[in-house]
C-alpha cells in the first residue's frame, strides 16, 4: 500500500476513535497541527494552545482550572484532510512522546483508584497482565490496539482511558509516515527546538508564566521532570520500585512500535541494566515481585527507606 493510502486508511481509523479524538489539534490561524498524546507534556501544550486562542485562566500556574479544567475546554480538530497533506510547508506539525515504560507507569498511577474498584487491578503487574492478556502479537500492529479497545470491556480496564495506553504511534498517523516535528521529553534540546519554532507563531507572552510562582517559561515547565534533579531521582525510583524484568520485558514488546519509531530502543536497554542492578541491590531474584508490592502487601517492609534510596541511587550511576 502506498504512503498516501496507508495514512488515508489509519485516518479513517481515527475517526472511529471516540469522537476524533486521536486526531491532531489544529489551529488554522497560526497553522498548527499538534498530536496531543496523553501522559506526554500534553496538558501543557493544550493550555499554550488555549492562550494563543485567547483563552483566559491556561497559565496551569496556580492551577486555576486543574488539569482537568484545562482538557474540559474545546480545541478543534483536523478532520483528516491536513493529514493527507504531508508536505503542507504551511503547517507545523509537532508532537512530544515520552520513553514508553514510564508512560504506562504514569498512565497506571494517574487511574490507579478507579483501576482499583472497578476492575479490581490494584497493583500495576496485574495492571500489565490484564492490558496485555493473550498474544502480545496481537498488538504489534495499531489496528490490533483499536481491536483491544473494542475488547476492553471483558478485560474490566476503563474504556475512557485507553488513549492513555495505546502506542504513541498510533496517534495522528505518526506509524503511517507523515512529517511531524517529534520530541523526546527526555531530551532538553528537542523540546527546546519544538518550543522555538511555536514562539515564532505566537505572542511571547504566551509562553511565560508558568509554573508554580508563574515565573517559568513553557520550556522550563516541560523540562522540569528532567531537569530538576530531585524530580528526576523520584521519578526514577518510582520506576524502579514497580517493575521487574519480566514486566518489563513485556513493557516493551507491547510498545514495540514506539521503542523503535522514536528511538527509545538504548533507553529501554539500559533501564534493564539498571533494574536488575537495584533488585540485587536488594537482595531480590530477577522472579521476584515488584519492590512497590512488596512493600504495601501488608507485612512488615523488608528494607528502609534509606535503604532502597541507596540502592537506586547506585544502580543509576
Amino acid at each position: 500500500m502506498s504512503f498516501s493510502g496507508r495514512l488515508a486508511t489509519e485516518v479513517m481509523a481515527l475517526r472511529t476513535i471516540g469522537e476524533g479524538e486521536a486526531l491532531p489539534i489544529v489551529d488554522t490561524s497560526r497553522k498548527l497541527l499538534y498530536c496531543a498524546i496523553p501522559k506526554a507534556g500534553c496538558t501543557q501544550i493544550r493550555a499554550l494552545l488555549l492562550r494563543l486562542r485567547g483563552a483566559a485562566k491556561t497559565s496551569l500556574a496556580s492551577n486555576p482550572w486543574g488539569s482537568s479544567g484545562v482538557h474540559r475546554q474545546p480545541l478543534p480538530r483536523d478532520d483528516g484532510r491536513l493529514l493527507l497533506r504531508p508536505n503542507d510547508d504551511d503547517y507545523f506539525r509537532f508532537t512530544l512522546v515520552r520513553n514508553p515504560l514510564a508512560r504506562l507507569l504514569s498512565a497506571f498511577l494517574m487511574q490507579r483508584g478507579e483501576l482499583r474498584r472497578r476492575a479490581k487491578l490494584p497493583t500495576f503487574s496485574s495492571f500489565v497482565s490484564a492490558l496485555s492478556a493473550g498474544d502480545v502479537s496481537a498488538f504489534s500492529s495499531c489496528d490490533g490496539w483499536l481491536q483491544r479497545r473494542r475488547q476492553i470491556g471483558a478485560a474490566r480496564l476503563p474504556y475512557r482511558s485507553f488513549q492513555h495506553w495505546q502506542p504513541q504511534v498510533c496517534s495522528c498517523g505518526l506509524g503511517a509516515g507523515a512529517t511531524w516535528d517529534v520530541a523526546q521529553l527526555e531530551d532538553p534540546a528537542a523540546v527546546r527546538r519544538v518550543i522555538a519554532k511555536l514562539r515564532r507563531r505566537g505572542p511571547p507572552a504566551a509562553f511565560e508564566g508558568w509554573g508554580p510562582a508563574r515565573n517559568a517559561s513553557l520550556e522550563a515547565a516541560l523540562l522540569e521532570p528532567t531537569l530538576h534533579s530531585g524530580h528526576s531521582r523520584r521519578s526514577a525510583q518510582r520506576l524502579l520500585l514497580h517493575f521487574t524484568p519480566a514486566l518489563a520485558a513485556r513493557a516493551a514488546e507491547l510498545y514495540a512500535a514506539d521503542v523503535s519509531r522514536f528511538s527509545y530502543a538504548r533507553d529501554v536497554a539500559a533501564f534493564s541494566v539498571r533494574l536488575a542492578a537495584f533488585r540485587s541491590c536488594l537482595g531480590l531474584a530477577s522472579s521476584a515481585a515488584p519492590v512497590d508490592e512488596m512493600l504495601h502487601g501488608g507485612g512488615r517492609p523488608r528494607w528502609s527507606a534509606a535503604r532502597i534510596g541507596d540502592c537506586a541511587a547506585n544502580a543509576s550511576r
